[in-house]
Order: C-alpha cells, then sequence, then structure tokens
C-alpha cells in the first residue's frame, strides 16, 4: 500500500515540485526517454500500480463500470 509522511511540506513547496515534475514529463520526447525516467523514478510495484490507475482511467473514459 503506499504510504504518505506525516510530515506536511508548505503549500508553495508542494506546488513547485509538482510544476518542476510537470515540466520533466513534458521534455520526454521519445519511449525510451520515458522508460528511462520511469525505471530511474518508480520501483516495479509503482510502476504496476501507476499502469493499472492509467488503465482504469481509460476503461472509465469508455463507459466501462
Amino acid at each position: 500500500m503506499t504510504q504518505v509522511s506525516r510530515h506536511r511540506i508548505p503549500k508553495v513547496i508542494e506546488e513547485r515540485i509538482l510544476s518542476v515534475f510537470a515540466k520533466t514529463l513534458a521534455t520526454l520526447k521519445t519511449e525510451k526517454q520515458v522508460n528511462l525516467f520511469l525505471k530511474d523514478l518508480l520501483a516495479s510495484t509503482e510502476k504496476v500500480m501507476l499502469a493499472k490507475r492509467i488503465a482504469i482511467a481509460f476503461l472509465l473514459s469508455k463507459k466501462y463500470s
């Protein structure tokens, strides 16, 4: 199960981190770059969890229940 630290960070710092993350994703141009980024960023179980979330979002967009 995913765990989040009990130690909160200030909202402005959280927003900055997310902004940098989004900009980093936007710079990735190829599937190989994305795969390398995800390999460095996520553990194996996190990759599976992310893939499942994406699959669920896709199925919901296609009106599956």
